[in-house]
Parts: C-alpha cells; structure tokens; sequence
C-alpha cells in the first residue's frame, strides 16, 4: 500500500506545493482497508476477511498480506463494515490505542487525514478529516474493485492522495469530524483515487 503526493511516495510532515500554489503538509495518514477477495490467473478467488490499518507513521503496515499467485483483480471495503461497528471495543488493528475509533459514537473511523494548507478556510491554516460513520443513509465505508496486467512483480495498491485533495472544497470546509452527509461524500470521492500497480 503506498499513498502518493504527485506521482511519489508521500512522507509525512514534509512541505507539498502543487501547480496551482497550493501547499499541503500532511501529519497524519490512517485507514482501514478489508474483507479482501482476491482473484488470481488460475481462475481461483482467494477470501481474507481481515481488517488491515494502513499508518503512513508505521512503514510495518505497509504491506498487507503475500499470496504466490499471479494477482488479476482484487476487490475490498475501503473501511469497516457494519459488523465491526457493532462488535464493540476490539483489538489488534482495531484497538481504539490506534486512534480510529469514536467511543462517543461507538464506531470507527474509516480514514483519517490531518494537515495543513494554504487553501484552509480556518485560521490555522490546519484541516482534519476523520472519515465514518456505518449507519443508513451515510454508511461511508466503500467497496473498490481493482484490476491489473498479471505479473510476477508485486502488487502495490496506490492512492493519490495529491489528487483527492484537489477535489476538496477545503477553502470552503477544512473539517469533517462526524458522520453525516459530507462524510459520505468524501467517501464517494475517496475511492476513484485508488489504483494498482506493481512494486519496484
């Protein structure tokens, strides 16, 4: 899993300016990805109903998980599903020491990013958006289909994280911190910016 910041592996807390002027210093990066299927060369689908939590703090969450197969597809929840929300306090990736869950709301956080821009609508210049929320009618947890050319090299699932923040209205609203309909929305956004490639 490698987030990217104009085509590069991002890295926290450095200083981003894109085309437009814009800068962007992102400090923290935390997502849920899970219930992957993955379909291999041989015409077999492969069940993981694990939950991963990818840190851009912690390179040991980089890697999900190795199959020996050639990988054509994959298919996963970006987020928890409702399940997980209503199983309580869990451990291991969903431990609540990771920061991503809502004792208040009893659920989880799908995604979270904090940072700074120069586009920010507060004074600070900071935006926060902690992404989730399981119930009908904004569940924000989203399914993403992948494919891919097979072959030996591995498999990195990429996301443009450069070009999800171009999409936002930031100037507008530099903060999203419950669920609602404009989590919802950048749910929605979220995903057209995933894609798979292969590793170096």
């Amino acid at each position: 899993m490698i987030p990217l910041f104009d085509g590069k592996e991002m890295e926290l807390n450095r200083v981003y300016i894109t085309g437009d002027s814009s800068e962007y210093t992102i400090s923290t990066l935390r997502f849920y990805l899970s219930n992957f299927r993955v379909f291999n060369s041989k015409g077999n689908i492969v069940e993981m109903p694990n939950v991963y939590l990818f840190d851009l703090e912690d390179t040991s969450t980089f890697e999900l998980f190795k199959l020996s197969d050639e990988i054509i597809a994959l298919e996963f929840l970006l987020g928890t599903d409702s399940i997980t929300n209503v199983s309580g306090i869990l451990d291991g990736p969903l431990d609540p020491i990771h920061g991503m869950y809502w004792t208040w709301n009893s659920g989880y956080i799908n995604f979270k990013i904090e940072g700074q821009s120069n586009r920010s609508s507060v004074q600070s210049k900071s935006f926060e958006y902690h992404i989730g929320g399981y119930l009908s009618p904004y569940c924000t947890s989203r399914k993403i289909d992948l494919t891919i050319i097979p072959s030996h090299e591995d498999i990195v699932i990429n996301l443009h994280i450069d070009r999800w923040l171009k999409s936002l209205k930031i100037e507008q609203s530099a903060s999203v911190m419950i669920p609602g309909k404009a989590a919802f929305q950048l749910s929605d956004e979220l995903v057209s910016f995933f894609e798979l490639g292969h590793g170096k």
